[in-house]
């Protein structure tokens, strides 16, 4: 992927938006309307999150959750990183299945949890390539599970 690059992906699951990102651009604080969580896959980033300034590196999982104010920044250079971003009525659907499920959130904005990340990834293939929807959704409900706090990551 060339510098400076947004892929967004048809998603095979309604309501979700594939986006595969390389970037060395700052972006100023802003907001998005779905819950959003991906993978820095090269570089880091620093950002200020509704939990404060964190910094994700390589490998590390990163959410945002719906009306979030957040940043973004590079640091020493480009970054990349893939994200989904789920409607907050396919999050609920999913949510629905999960033990105390109430009021879902993404606790953390930077998490490392490399089992979180590789489900996530999965996902992320599933979703842009097709397959099988059963292994969609368990995969949905065990990425929301462990980056919500609901269960172990």
């Amino acid at each position: 992927m060339p510098a400076s690059q947004f892929v967004m992906s048809r998603s095979v699951l309604a309501g979700v938006q594939a986006v595969a990102a390389r970037s060395g651009r700052a972006f100023a604080r802003h907001t998005h309307d779905q819950y959003g969580i991906g993978v820095m896959r090269h570089g880091a980033q620093a950002s200020h999150s509704g939990r404060g300034r964190v910094e994700a590196g390589p490998g590390q999982v990163i959410t945002v959750n719906p009306g979030e104010v957040h940043d973004g920044a590079p640091i020493g250079g480009e970054r990349a990183w893939q994200m989904l971003y789920l409607d907050p009525a396919v999050v609920a659907d999913a949510a629905d299945a999960l033990p105390a499920a109430s009021g879902f959130e993404f606790e953390h904005p930077v998490m490392d949890a490399p089992a979180l990340a590789a489900d996530l990834l999965a996902l992320y293939a599933l979703a842009v390539g097709g397959g099988d929807a059963l292994a969609r959704d368990i995969l949905l409900a065990r990425v929301l599970a462990r980056a919500g706090g609901l269960a172990r990551a």
